[in-house]
């Protein structure tokens, strides 16, 4: 009856050893934070309606935070569907309503351009560049230079 015991008891300790592992495993990979999107939502982070419902197919609506204001454009951070993230811009009145979304797979770094304007989240600790302005933790400003054609 010993030995039956010992049996059990080994592979009872193989078998901890194994889920042991694999939860060490899924622990080692950091996950990405987005510090803007970790509070509660409120009243500001609404969606107004210039931005419709085909225009956020690809955005969680219940993710979105609105994140500042920059270059006449409201600026939202919210998760994509896709597993990305999606920067949504509307006028400063709510009109004129924008989306650009990731490209999935957890991946944060992502931008939308309007005319000169242009707009790029990124994770928390992750700077997109020197010449970007910061907006909030997770997005982040700068203007397109516009270039003019020249007469050679």
């Amino acid at each position: 009856m010993m030995r039956k015991h010992r049996g059990f008891r080994a592979s009872g300790w193989v078998a901890g050893a194994v889920v042991l592992g694999v939860a060490l495993v899924g622990c080692s990979a950091p996950a990405v934070q987005v510090s803007d999107l970790e509070r509660a939502a409120s009243a500001d982070d609404a969606l107004p309606a210039a931005v419709t419902s085909d225009m956020t197919e690809r955005v969680d609506v219940e993710t979105v935070r609105f994140v500042g204001e920059r270059a006449g454009f409201r600026v939202y951070l919210g998760e994509s569907t896709d597993e990305g993230y999606c920067i949504v811009l509307t006028g400063p009145d709510g009109t004129d309503g924008r989306v650009g979304c990731g490209g999935g797979g957890g991946v944060v770094d992502n931008e939308l351009q309007v005319e000169q304007n242009a707009f790029r989240s990124a994770a928390d600790g992750v700077s997109p560049g020197d010449d970007w302005e910061a907006i909030s933790e997770n997005v982040y400003y700068r203007e397109v230079p516009i270039e003019t054609p020249t007469d050679d």
